[in-house]
């Protein structure tokens, strides 16, 4: 009895083992090929100003759907169009509910040290999916900071 079982088993390890190249390709399949949990219908993202200055607050309206609910995290940063530079604000953690929804953004304030000139908000997003995390960029439309 032990020796027949040996048998079955030896045999189910030669099909499994020729069964695995299968199983890889399967997987590498749905692994390149997984969708974005989230998705911006909207972008980039209407503000409630084209002319802002430094230490002035402003809101941007987000259309986000989410093909099931979804953990992500973002940083932002305020991009000179102009110039190229940089300059980050903290960023955040939060979950996005299954189905599209449209979002007036917390407000945010034009830092006080931005110099003038032509700027977007960018946001860089990891969305967790179900076999690999998603990385995109969204953006909010352009903006002008004015000197006080």
């Amino acid at each position: 009895m032990i020796k027949a079982a040996k048998q079955v088993l030896a045999r189910l390890g030669d099909k499994f083992v020729d069964f695995l190249p299968f199983l890889a390709v399967i997987f590498w399949v749905a692994y390149a090929l997984e969708p974005a949990p989230l998705w911006y219908p909207n972008e980039p993202f209407p503000i409630s100003e084209e002319a802002l200055v430094a230490g002035d607050e402003f809101t941007f309206e987000i259309q986000r759907c989410a093909a099931r609910s979804t953990n992500y995290t973002w940083t932002q940063e305020f991009l000179n169009t102009d110039t190229d530079e940089r300059m980050a604000v903290p960023g955040s953690l939060a979950t996005a509910p299954k189905g599209c929804s449209t979002i007036k953004s917390v407000i945010k304030t034009i830092p006080e040290q931005l110099p003038a000139g032509n700027y977007r908000l960018i946001f860089k997003i990891t969305a967790e999916g179900i076999l690999k995390d998603h990385h995109f960029v969204v953006r909010t439309a352009g903006f002008k900071v004015i000197n006080k």
